[in-house]
């Protein structure tokens, strides 16, 4: 599998016109619809730049190949010539998975990261997999902290007794008064939500070559004194982040999963 991460650096003010273009002439259909195509999605980053994102998955380089001679290929690259200042492109290429049960089997936590930092178009996708997490009546109680400044991961350090000398962390809150409740007994959604948006996260940094530790043993208290969290906000869970450093391995026990006859119970 080849994954193409494209950053397209835009005129300023004309980033939302092109991608417009691209919708209104087709682009981005007839490249899914190619043979071969496994992903093709276009991204506007958060903090308002002028960037546009494309992330691209294809099957291997015959696919890519074809696809650099359809003729939708070459109308973006007329289009991108008003539009675009400059291009950047990625390219990772790796075995293709087989679903999601194998991208989920074969992450771990990493407890041993590289002085790498994560860029910030892929925090922007892994920030983007949390926004679409499914939560209760989509309320979407979760407040996610990104703490990837030197100031911001020294407080953390203060935080907690684990240090995997990660340089980013994202701090998932849930928003008490926001959370969807029951009614008949008034149990609040809000951890949940925040453990989903988490578990979100967390794969789709796998998926994007990004390790990430589940970091429970936390100080709370420590926690909302340091990054000021207001007190209708609860902290539920702290994913430090990073590219794995050279030697990281899964933990011992990591493979040893229990019988489904254990865990499962059919009525």
């Amino acid at each position: 599998m080849i994954t193409l991460n494209v950053t397209y650096k835009c005129r300023p003010g004309m980033r939302e016109e092109f991608l417009e273009r691209i919708m209104a002439e087709g682009i981005d259909a007839a490249s899914r619809s190619e043979e071969g195509n496994l992903k093709y999605d276009y991204y506007l980053p958060f903090d308002g730049s002028d960037e546009l994102l494309l992330v691209e998955k294809w099957r291997d380089g015959e696919a890519l190949k074809a696809h650099a001679a359809a003729p939708h290929f070459r109308r973006l690259g007329e289009i991108k010539s008003g539009y675009v200042l400059e291009t950047a492109i990625e390219r990772y290429c790796g075995q293709e998975a087989s679903g999601f049960l194998e991208l989920a089997e074969n992450r771990y936590s990493v407890r041993r990261f590289s002085d790498k930092p994560v860029e910030k178009e892929k925090l922007e996708l892994i920030l983007k997999a949390g926004q679409v997490s499914p939560t209760a009546c989509n309320y979407q109680p979760q407040r996610v902290y990104v703490l990837q400044s030197p100031e911001a991961m020294e407080k953390l350090r203060k935080c907690k007794t684990s240090d995997f000398g990660e340089t980013l962390a994202l701090l998932v809150c849930c928003d008490k008064d926001e959370c969807w409740k029951r009614d008949y007994d008034g149990k609040p959604s809000g951890e949940i939500d925040a453990a989903i948006v988490a578990a979100h996260m967390m794969l789709e940094a796998w998926e994007l070559g990004i390790g990430s530790t589940w970091v429970m043993h936390f100080i709370p208290e420590a926690v909302r004194w340091e990054f000021r969290i207001p007190e209708n906000e609860e902290p539920v869970a702290l994913l430090v982040m990073g590219y794995a450093a050279e030697g990281a391995h899964p933990a011992r026990l990591h493979a040893q999963k229990k019988p489904l006859e254990e865990t499962v119970r059919f009525f």
